[in-house]
């Protein structure tokens, strides 16, 4: 409560500017009602398990599980509220659009929001994983959420104009993705995420103001590389590094992606952000740059993998290690991830190339302003506030 204060009052720093004192009404709106449900999830657990001690709360939640249908739905109810407040507090969907509008505060302000109070959902799922797991309903409900909440960060994003609120929606992207990997049982995955998304989103919010000039070459040299005739073996040969690549790093690591869990969708990610980012290199036909690309490719595989590998091994008494129960869910859920990453690397990779099209064009227009997903709550924030729209 006090954070969110605080955030408050930071993002109301600007106070002649009526969309920033909107946007943070709006927020806060959002906030208090997953403190609402966390406070809820807080007098459930203490009701039914009599306790708020990590350790007693995990071992009484597995016994009373155990020992009927309703006392196992209760267990699911209070994982339900945990994983809905959760989802409050990391932008997901569709809780998500308060988080591209509170960009008219100070940029330092931006940044950490996007690296640190961002990610409070997240941390709260990976503490309490021994009881998340509890409920594959829930887990369910986190992997389809987070997938929806990737992909809706991931096909808006490139139609932003504004550097911060593309960052927003980038943030966005990269949440929905952490708590999808909460989904999959993927608890070190998840935290690993959490902090390389925070050490990045910080440096690119404080650099965001030198960097438009190069952005702005670098998606033009991106379009123009992408329009050439050699796009499908380019791609073709990005596959097929990316491939190998991966194929390498698991090997030298002993890591079965098989046996991990959620390993086979977590690694098809990975396979399409290698190849994103061999397809980019290989794009401009440049020998040098090519090679460069080819050793990033390794260096982020490997490192990827010595990173969780560590993370798995120092936090292995903190997070859950408990066999996932088996959700009828699981195959949907699995479809349902794979389907969002694809359609995002579809769109980031080759919209630019049917740009020319009018079904594409009212595409870009609708995803610019979000679907008009943000329209319910920013009803709820003018009938609250008495006031229909920001002005002054």
């Amino acid at each position: 409560m006090l954070a969110d204060l605080g955030l408050h009052n930071l993002l109301c720093h600007h106070r002649h500017r009526p969309w920033a004192i909107w946007a943070a009404r709006k927020r806060l709106i959002i906030s208090l009602l997953g403190n609402v449900v966390l406070i809820a999830a807080l007098v459930v657990t203490y009701v039914a398990l009599g306790s708020f001690d990590y350790t007693d709360i995990f071992a009484k939640a597995v016994a009373l599980r155990e020992q009927s249908e309703a006392n196992s739905m209760l267990v699911a109810v209070i994982g339900g509220l945990f994983v809905l407040a959760a989802m409050t507090k990391s932008a997901q969907f569709p809780f998500h659009s308060w988080l591209p509008d509170t960009m008219e505060a100070p940029t330092p302000v931006s940044a950490l929001m996007h690296a640190g109070i961002i990610n409070a959902g997240g941390f709260l799922v990976i503490r309490l994983s021994p009881l998340v797991v509890l409920s594959p309903a829930c887990l369910s409900m986190l992997a389809i959420v987070g997938a929806i909440t990737a992909l809706l960060g991931g096909v808006v994003m490139p139609s932003q104009t504004s550097v911060k609120r593309s960052l927003a929606f980038s943030t966005i992207a990269q949440m929905g993705f952490m708590m999808l990997q909460c989904g999959l049982g993927g608890f070190s995955a998840a935290l690993l995420h959490i902090v390389a998304h925070s050490l990045y989103k910080a440096h690119a919010f404080l650099s965001s103001g030198s960097v438009l000039e190069q952005a702005a070459r670098t998606q033009l040299t991106q379009a123009h590389a992408r329009g050439g005739r050699a796009v499908l073996v380019t791609d073709i040969f990005a596959v097929g590094g990316a491939v190998l690549i991966l194929g390498l790093a698991l090997a030298c690591f002993g890591i079965k992606i098989t046996e991990k869990p959620g390993g086979i969708v977590l690694g098809f990610v990975l396979l399409l952000a290698l190849t994103n980012l061999l397809s980019t290199c290989f794009a401009t036909r440049v020998w040098n740059l090519s090679g460069l690309g080819i050793a990033a490719a390794v260096v982020v595989a490997f490192a990827y993998f010595a990173s969780f590998e560590l993370i798995d091994h120092l936090l292995a008494a903190t997070m859950s290690r408990q066999h996932l129960a088996r959700s009828p869910l699981d195959l949907a859920v699995n479809v349902v991830a794979i389907a969002c990453f694809v359609a995002i690397f579809i769109v980031q990779n080759f919209i630019q190339s049917f740009s020319h099209l009018r079904w594409v064009q009212v595409f870009y227009v609708h995803a610019n302003i979000g679907f008009y997903l943000d329209i319910p709550f920013r009803r709820l924030t003018g009938w609250i506030y008495g006031q229909p729209a920001a002005v002054s």
